[in-house]
């Protein structure tokens, strides 16, 4: 486990948890585009996004979760004398980078009620 890995993993459970404001999916959307490979670059980029005074929120809720002990992941069948079976081998080999997880967490998650982000298509605002 790299040192990011705890804090992306934190953001990602962020999205998940449905407290991004629909008026932030577009730029959250824009974000996993433009996503780089590096893990570091990935939360540099997140601390980015979450810099703005608007999100002090989503700021707020994703250093608490980084805060929280992750539990440490043990394989789950068990092959001859403790060595790990065809199917976690198997599991592994198609384990995608953070960048990837967290790409596919913000496109899975987008709020159904907004599908299509892009503030030029959205009905304007009325006072």
């Amino acid at each position: 486990m790299s040192i990011y890995e705890p804090s992306i993993l934190a953001f990602i459970e962020v999205v998940k948890s449905g407290l991004i404001p629909p008026e932030d999916w577009a730029d959250l959307i824009n974000l996993a585009d433009t996503l780089p490979k590096d893990e570091e670059n990935i939360l540099e980029a997140i601390d980015r996004w979450v810099d703005l005074p608007s999100r002090q929120l989503i700021r707020n809720q994703w250093q608490q979760l980084q805060k929280t002990p992750q539990p440490e992941s043990a394989p789950t069948h068990m092959g001859p004398a403790g060595s790990k079976s065809q199917k976690d081998l198997v599991e592994a080999a198609v384990d995608r980078s953070l960048g990837d997880q967290l790409k596919n967490e913000i496109i899975h998650h987008q709020p159904v009620n907004f599908p299509n982000l892009d503030p030029a298509n959205q009905p304007p605002k009325t006072k």
